[in-house]
C-alpha cells in the first residue's frame, strides 16, 4: 500500500475511534427509553400477537436455548405488522383480527447491545541502516639497511722518465816518467828539476844499485822543460762517468675505485594500509506505522429479559 494512503487510513481510522465512546454513550442512555416505551406501547389491533412463550423461557434467564421459538415469534409478529401498514385500511379483512390475551403480551424484548474484540495488529515497515565505519590509516613498518660502497684497488705505478746525464772530466796533461820500483820516487821530476844528475845516480846512491826503475805516465800542471815530446800528452780525465738518471714524476700509489656508491635501503616489512573500523553494525529497524490494538465492534443484541439474541 502507498505510504500516503496508509496514512490516510490510520488517522480516520484514529477519528473513528474516537467517537466510538460517544456512540456508546448515546446507545446506553436510549436502550432505556426504549425499553420503557416498547413495555408501555398497547399492542396494535386486529393483528395476532406471538405464539406463548414456552414455559422454560423466563425474563431472568441468561440463556438463549429455551426462547428460539418466542424470538422467531416475535420476528413472525414484527414482520406481520410491517406488511399490515402498507396494506390500506379498506383492503383489511375486518372480522379476522382477534385480539391478544394479555399473556401473550406480557414479555417485550429489551435488547442490549453486545460487543466483541477484534484485534488490530501494528502497521510497521522495516527501515535498514547501514553500518557506521570510519578509516583508519596505518602507516608503513620498515627499517633502513646501510649499504656500504663497493670498491676494489687499483695499483698505479709511479711515473718517471730517464734523463741521460754525459760523464763529466777534464783535459790533463801527462808526462812519461821514471819511477823508482823500491820507493816509488819519481826520478824524472827530480832529474828535471836538477835534484839529482840523471836517473841512474838515485839507486846506486839511495839502494846501493840494487834498485831499478819503470815509466808511468804522470799527470802533471804543465809539461816540464827537457821532456822529451814522445814522452808528453794531453788526456781527458773522467771527473764523473755519463750515467742515465730516472726521475719519478708521480710517485707509485693505490687507488680505491667505487664501483657502486653506499647507499641506504628502506626495507617495507608491513606495507601500508587503510583499515575499516566498525563503529556500529548495520541493522533493520522495524518503524511502528500505528500501534497494535483492540476494536470494538458490535456483534448484536441480546435481550436482557430472557436472553434472546439477534443479529445487528
Amino acid at each position: 500500500m502507498d505510504p500516503d494512503k496508509r496514512r490516510r487510513s490510520f488517522f480516520v481510522n484514529a477519528e473513528v475511534a474516537k467517537l466510538l465512546p460517544a456512540v456508546f454513550l448515546v446507545l446506553a442512555l436510549l436502550i432505556p427509553v426504549t425499553r420503557s416505551f416498547l413495555q408501555e406501547k398497547p399492542p396494535p389491533s386486529g393483528r395476532f400477537p406471538p405464539a406463548e412463550r414456552s414455559p422454560a423461557c423466563n425474563e431472568t434467564e441468561e440463556s438463549s436455548q429455551g426462547c428460539t421459538a418466542t424470538e422467531q415469534d416475535s420476528q413472525d409478529y414484527i414482520e406481520t405488522e410491517e406488511s399490515s401498514q402498507s396494506v390500506p385500511e379498506s383492503a383489511a379483512p375486518s372480522t379476522s383480527a382477534l385480539l391478544p390475551s394479555p399473556a401473550e403480551t406480557a414479555h417485550v424484548h429489551s435488547w442490549q447491545p453486545v460487543y466483541g474484540a477484534v484485534h488490530h495488529e501494528a502497521v510497521t515497515h522495516t527501515v535498514h541502516h547501514e553500518a557506521e565505519t570510519h578509516t583508519v590509516h596505518h602507516e608503513a613498518v620498515t627499517h633502513v639497511v646501510r649499504h656500504e660502497a663497493e670498491t676494489h684497488v687499483v695499483r698505479h705505478e709511479a711515473e718517471t722518465h730517464v734523463v741521460h746525464h754525459e760523464e763529466e772530466g777534464h783535459l790533463a796533461l801527462f808526462e812519461r816518467h821514471s819511477i823508482c820500483n823500491l820507493c816509488g820516487l819519481d826520478l824524472s821530476v827530480e832529474y828535471f828539476e836538477g835534484r839529482i844528475p840523471e836517473i841512474g845516480i838515485h839507486s846506486l846512491d839511495a839502494h846501493g844499485g840494487a834498485a831499478g826503475w819503470h815509466s808511468e805516465w804522470i799527470a802533471v800542471d804543465q809539461f816540464h822543460p827537457g821532456a822529451g815530446s814522445d814522452a808528453r800528452r794531453e788526456d781527458w780525465i773522467t771527473d764523473v762517468p755519463a750515467w742515465d738518471e730516472t726521475v719519478t714524476v708521480r710517485e707509485a700509489w693505490d687507488e680505491t675505485v667505487t664501483d657502486k656508491e653506499a647507499w641506504e635501503e628502506t626495507v617495507t616489512d608491513l606495507a601500508a594500509w587503510d583499515e575499516t573500523v566498525t563503529d556500529r553494525e548495520a541493522y533493520d529497524e522495524t518503524v511502528v506505522d500505528r500501534e497494535a490494538y483492540d476494536e470494538s465492534v458490535l456483534t448484536g443484541y441480546r435481550c436482557s429479559g430472557c436472553g434472546a439474541f439477534r443479529a445487528p
